[in-house]
């Protein structure tokens, strides 16, 4: 499991005393990718999948709280890189 903290999508606060819940997916697909200084070519292709649920609520016109929980994974057809 991991946590972290960050900014959210927009400097915009809700209206005061809203909450706005914002759902997000972003599909990769991939071939090819850089390990350091070395590109790795794939004998397949890898798809990665983020899904994940953003919530704002505006306490105050000036105040607001954000949560945002997610998943992500991996799938391929490729053989493993080296």
């Amino acid at each position: 499991m991991t946590v972290s903290a960050g900014a959210q999508h927009s400097v915009w606060l809700p209206e005061k005393q809203k909450l706005v819940i914002t759902p997000s997916y972003v599909y990769q697909t991939f071939d090819e990718f850089w390990r350091g200084k070395n590109k790795v070519e794939l004998d397949g292709e890898m798809w990665q999948h983020i899904a994940s649920l953003s919530l704002d609520y505006a306490i105050t016109e000036d105040v607001a709280v954000d949560l945002t929980v997610g998943w992500a994974w991996t799938e391929t057809d490729a053989a493993a890189a080296a």
